[in-house]
């Protein structure tokens, strides 16, 4: 971090809510970062109860005119605090970091070298090392990513992106925020996709806590399921191939197949296609159809490694399958 200046190249914004177990070493990791250029660190507290906001007022207090804090009187809920952090920031880019997760020291500098030697993109993402709550490693957040890719890509893909490894051109802050009802960070990134090309940077320059505990998926799977499939049924067709998104609908449906059968219940696959049938205009059969076949694909593999796993057992020697 450099001396403050009258204009940040980045705004980093923070959110948290009753983060105390992670939020120091969140901050910590921002404010030592390794830049030539000068950055603000927004901090959004969403009315803790723990004792967060006293070591965010720590923070402000040992970095002032850098560290900003701002601590709602009422909770707000987590959609809302995201919207209005990104609000805040004066820099030319917004770097989002959630108060569980924490960077690597050179994050910054290469998404913004990054940026600045590919103007055609308006954001750019890097690769995450994911840890569990202790910080132990348990492998990483994306394979075989484009360094530069389009909408279609990351909707045939899925949401691979770690949000907390996001920077963008703070131009397109209020093209790309819903101003109202909840979302997930996917959509973001698609509506940050209609506006040009994403940039990725391969290198796990963050930390990403997998079901810490607070976590919104964690305590809300269903619902972030129903965010992720409003978030597809909002793109505009007009920028994306159909094929693309009847591809994405019918992986969205293979994984509420695989999650229903889990669950021993089949009730939510018809409520998720009849919110498919009503809300976008394709072929619903034939979504069903490589829906059905993606999940043939995954069922098989699985049962083809829960053999091998129990043949091994009886006989090391022998091979059921190549690998």
């Amino acid at each position: 971090m450099v001396a403050a200046e009258n204009k940040p190249m980045v705004s980093v914004c923070v959110v948290t809510y009753n983060q105390e177990k992670y939020i120091r070493q969140c901050l910590q990791s921002i404010v030592d970062q390794v830049t030539n250029f000068f950055f603000e660190v927004i901090i959004a507290d969403d009315c803790s109860t723990d004792g967060t906001r006293a070591i965010v007022r720590e923070f402000a207090e040992k970095y002032p005119g850098v560290v900003k804090p701002i601590f709602h009187n009422n909770n707000i809920g987590a959609y809302k605090n995201f919207i209005f952090i990104h609000e805040q920031g004066t820099g030319e880019y917004a770097a989002h970091i959630d108060g569980d997760d924490y960077w690597f020291p050179n994050k910054l500098s290469e998404q913004v070298a990054f940026m600045q030697n590919n103007k055609e993109c308006v954001a750019v993402y890097s690769n995450a090392t994911v840890i569990e709550e202790d910080n132990q490693i348990i492998g990483i957040f994306s394979s075989n990513v484009k360094s530069v890719f389009d909408i279609n890509y990351l909707i045939k893909n899925g949401n691979f992106l770690c949000n907390s490894s996001m920077l963008y051109k703070s131009s397109l802050r209020g093209k790309v925020f819903m101003k109202s009802g909840d979302y997930i960070d996917y959509q973001v990134h698609i509506k940050l996709s209609e506006y040009g090309l994403l940039g990725f940077v391969d290198k796990n320059l963050v930390a990403y806590r997998s079901d810490s505990s607070g976590s919104v998926i964690k305590v809300s799977n269903n619902y972030i399921r129903s965010l992720y499939l409003k978030a597809l049924l909002d793109i505009d067709l007009s920028k994306v191939k159909i094929e693309t998104t009847e591809h994405a609908l019918a992986h969205f449906l293979a994984n509420a197949m695989i999650y229903e059968l889990i669950h021993g219940t089949f009730s939510g696959y018809w409520r998720w296609l009849g919110l498919i049938n009503s809300g976008a205009s394709i072929n619903l059969f034939k979504v069903q159809f490589f829906a059905f076949l993606i999940f043939l694909k995954f069922s098989s593999k699985k049962l083809v490694n829960r053999l091998r796993r129990i043949i091994n057992k009886i006989n090391p020697d022998y091979v059921l399958f190549e690998k």
